[in-house]
């Protein structure tokens, strides 16, 4: 029987720990992908700490479509704040 390839729902997204592979510590804390209306998306996480001391998990997104997933994505435009939502 061949094996169900999973599918990612849509407006749905996973994020896997990817701290045994960083090289350089701006490099993301976690990477995933998501469904986003539609559209495949690469999520790369960081964990920062706003000025406050408050722990919090920034993430950026890009279409796979556009880019491959890079090894090297990283953290350096953070202000140590958390973004309003």
């Amino acid at each position: 029987m061949p094996e169900k390839k999973y599918e990612q729902k849509d407006n749905t997204g996973a994020l896997f720990n990817n701290s045994d592979k960083k090289q350089k510590e701006s490099e993301p804390d976690y990477k995933g992908s998501a469904v986003v209306d539609g559209v495949d998306m690469w999520v790369n996480g960081w964990i920062n700490t706003a000025k406050s001391g408050l722990k919090y998990l920034k993430l950026s997104f890009a279409a796979k479509k556009d880019q491959p997933q890079r090894e090297t994505e990283t953290n350096d435009d953070d202000d140590g704040e958390p973004m309003p939502f």
